[in-house]
């Protein structure tokens, strides 16, 4: 805000509170900061008044869309331009998350996949059941903890809807029973989100049950820190994503400064790097690896769930 009185009145505070219960954020915004103007010369005040608000469904469609604030001409009011667009989708790599040592069939899937024969070297016989047992862990995450939110919402339902057959029969076991059933499934079904959350958001705590809410956060935060337009040094506005990249390229080699190396001048890096391998260390670094050193590695990792488990405690203490 520019000018004019900066005393907050109470009915801000409740159309705050409104969007946070009704689970709305901004869009992600790009081009001018203030959307209204009085129009005065004297006394000129200029205030971010218009929002573009979007919902967790609209964050999920369209991940890349934003709203453009051009200039409002004539206008007192800028136009908001929004942009419908989707993300393209990256290949992301493998992840190994800590709720799925704690399901009971893991420790039968990583055996079952560990036990295939492969014939070849100790190295390739590695590498290739590594390679399947990854296939593997995938398919065992689809089966069990794909699509969690929708599941837990799925399950919180079933849950109030067997609570509320309890009010009108509860002298009948039967809904007791299934409310148990029912109670364990979306405990276990909420506690798997929050882990896949928590890996995924290091910041999440765990105890925040608001996992609609952080899901959000967590979506506006990927969305937000992609950039899918910008603007050149002539005002020029660029979309694409190969143009935005070349954008960006071509600003900072304009700024820092870009030029070919010719080569690279041993003298000088003697210099920077004085210190370096002894011809014993070059030698040890270029030797070949003896089968012995192989066997000795492999028949160390005879118990391929323990692997996997010491893996997943190394990864979860961050080494």
């Amino acid at each position: 805000m520019v000018g004019g009185s900066h005393s907050w009145p109470s009915w801000q505070n409740d159309l705050t509170t409104y969007l946070f219960q009704s689970v709305l954020s901004d869009l992600r915004q790009n081009g001018y900061l203030f959307t209204w103007s009085n129009r005065q010369d004297k006394a000129p005040i200029m205030k971010k008044l218009d929002q573009v608000l979007a919902n967790l469904t609209w964050e999920c469609d369209f991940s890349g869309s934003e709203a453009y604030l051009p200039p409002s001409g004539v206008s007192d009011h800028s136009p908001m331009v929004v942009t419908l667009a989707a993300l393209p989708s990256q290949k992301t790599p493998f992840k190994f998350f800590d709720i799925w040592a704690e399901h009971p069939q893991f420790l039968s899937v990583v055996a079952k996949a560990w036990a295939i024969d492969v014939k070849g070297s100790s190295m390739y016989q590695l590498c290739h059941k590594l390679k399947h047992l990854k296939g593997e862990l995938k398919k065992f995450s689809k089966e069990f903890f794909a699509n969690l939110p929708r599941r837990v919402v799925r399950a919180k339902e079933a849950l109030k809807e067997v609570q509320r057959m309890i009010q009108h029969h509860p002298l009948d076991s039967t809904f007791h029973t299934e409310e148990s059933r029912l109670i364990k499934d979306y405990l276990e079904l909420s506690r798997a989100e929050e882990s896949f959350l928590k890996q995924k958001a290091q910041w999440l705590n765990l105890g925040d049950k608001n996992s609609k809410f952080f899901f959000q956060s967590m979506k506006l935060f990927q969305s937000r820190s992609k950039i899918t337009s910008i603007s050149t040094d002539d005002g020029a506005r660029v979309e694409t994503p190969g143009e935005v990249s070349d954008t960006i390229v071509q600003f900072f080699q304009n700024l820092l400064g870009f030029h070919e190396v010719a080569g690279v001048d041993e003298d000088m890096l003697q210099r920077v790097l004085p210190r370096q391998l002894t011809e014993i260390q070059r030698e040890d670094l270029d030797r070949s690896v003896l089968d012995d050193e192989i066997k000795m590695v492999m028949f160390s990792l005879k118990d391929p769930v323990r692997m996997v488990l010491v893996l997943a405690s190394l990864r979860r203490l961050g080494i």
